[in-house]
Parts: structure tokens; sequence; C-alpha cells
């Protein structure tokens, strides 16, 4: 009887161990992947801002946002755990004075826009999954340190994003079975995930000619704290012209399984992307034989 008690004992001290060790090696599993992606995003979201800040020649700002799936050892098979993470670069590469020359006979560089021409520009980028947009801009004058006293000819400058609204709708089933015979036991499990993302930028205009808190006492119509004009909303530029601050953009994307070709074949690698394609369920399946 005293044998017995200690092997049970041995057996649940095991089993709590085990669990232990478990869940250790599933956060160590997730806190690895999810700083790992965070580092790519920052270096990537740098990368693209410093690009093209170049082509532009001007100061841009880059926001990537991205959907995310990683292995978690307590989801379903075939789940992982449904991750969002975003990164921001700005950066400022000109030469001379910001924006692209209005010269009619210079050669336009690469990822040129409409609306890169001009002094003064600046621009930002927002860049969700698979889908990038560049966020309208608008005229106004500011006050620098050189003219504190006078506004400066007009510049024009993006909105911002002040909210961002994620919506996410996930269907997830799986199926075990399992076929016996005389020598062999063949099990087969399956999981389909489909998974919708909608997200929303919320965007507004800062009026503000000059740095809060920094306005001379002869404060006038051109010199105001922050002053935020929401999508939507009529702006009365300097020359007492109306604009429609646009709304952001809307995207709707699904999960897909990442695609990679190589010569003439195309096939699926086991990453989880976020794309604006219809696409059907990600389907997993496996199958494993047990011989008796």
């Amino acid at each position: 009887m005293f044998l017995k008690s200690k092997k049970g004992q041995s057996a649940l001290e095991i089993a709590i161990l085990g669990s232990l060790i478990l869940i250790c090696f599933s956060y160590i599993l997730s806190y690895g992947q999810r700083l790992n992606f965070e580092q790519q995003l920052r270096m990537e979201a740098f990368r693209k801002a410093i690009q093209r800040s170049y082509y532009k020649n001007a100061p841009v700002s880059y926001t990537l946002y991205r959907d995310s799936r990683f292995a978690d050892l307590f989801s379903g098979y075939g789940r992982g755990q449904p991750t969002a993470s975003s990164a921001t670069a700005a950066v400022m590469w000109t030469k001379g004075m910001a924006g692209i020359q209005n010269n009619t006979n210079a050669t336009l560089p690469p990822m040129y826009e409409e609306g890169d021409k001009g002094v003064g520009i600046s621009h930002s980028f927002y860049e969700i999954n698979d889908q990038i947009y560049r966020l309208p801009k608008y005229p106004k004058r500011v006050v620098t340190l050189q003219q504190p006293n006078t506004p400066t000819s007009p510049v024009e400058t993006p909105v911002v994003v002040y909210l961002q609204v994620t919506n996410k709708t996930e269907s997830y089933n799986s199926q075990v079975s399992r076929l016996e015979n005389a020598t062999r036991i063949i099990n087969f499990r399956q999981a389909n995930l489909s998974e919708t993302v909608n997200t929303t930028l919320l965007v507004r205009y800062d009026t503000s000619t000059g740095n809060p808190g920094t306005q001379p006492p002869w404060y006038n119509r051109y010199y105001n704290e922050s002053d935020y004009v929401y999508q939507g909303d009529i702006y009365i530029d300097y020359n007492n012209e109306n604009y429609t601050i646009e709304p952001g953009p809307q995207v709707t994307q699904n999960a897909t399984l990442e695609q990679e070709s190589q010569g003439n074949t195309t096939y699926y690698i086991n990453r989880v992307i976020y794309k604006s394609e219809t696409s059907g369920p990600i389907q997993r399946r496996r199958t494993w034989t047990t011989q008796k």
C-alpha cells in the first residue's frame, strides 16, 4: 500500500510539473514570436519611409499595421493565436528645399504620385496588411523660428489618424476521424478557419500654424493652438477656400495562406496572411497511422 501511494504521488507530481513546463514553453514561444515580428515590422517601416523620403525629397511618415497568427500550444489544431502589431517611422531626407520642384522638363523620380510637386510638402502613408494608403494633404501657413512674426508661404500637410477601429469575425471548426482494422489504426484530423477583418481609419486635420504653447501675444487667426477639423467637416484655409476633410479608408481583408512561387510552380506556405481578395476557408489536414 505504501509503495502504491508513492507511485501515485510521483505520477501526480510529474503531471503537474509537465503542465507547468508546457505553460512556460508556450509563453516563451509566444513572446519570442511577437518580439521578432515587431522588430521586423519596425525595420520594414523605417526602410519604406526612408525610400519614399528619398524619392519624394520630402518628410515622410510611414505606418505599418499587420494582422497575423502565432503558434499557440493551447489553441485548436491549425488555429493559432490572432495578433495585431503596428510600427511607425518618420524620416526626412531632402536635398535643398523639401518637395519635387515644379520643373516640367525634369525627369520624374520613381514612386512619383500626383501631388508630389511643390515646395514644403510632407507625406503620410498607412499600410494595412496588403493595402497602402496615402493620407490626403491640405494647405496652410505655418510659423517658423526664422519667421516668427509672419506666416510662411503655404505648405501642404497631411491629415493624421487619431483612431483605428478594427472588427474581426472568425469561424473555426475541426473534426477527427479514426479508421481501425486488424493491422493498423488510421487517424485523420481536419481544421477549417475563416477570418474577416474590417479596418476603418478615422482622421483629423490639425489647422494650427505653430507649436502649441509658443504663440506670441499678438495672437490672430493665423496663430492658434491645436485646432482639429475632423473627417467630413469643412476646413477653411488661410485664403478662405473650403475643403471637406476626406474620410479615412475602410478596408476588408480575409485570412489566407501565403503563397510562394519558384519557376512555374506556386505553392502555399504554412503562414497566415491577410489580403483584400476573397478567399475560402483555410484548411489543414493531418493523417497518421498506428500499427497494432
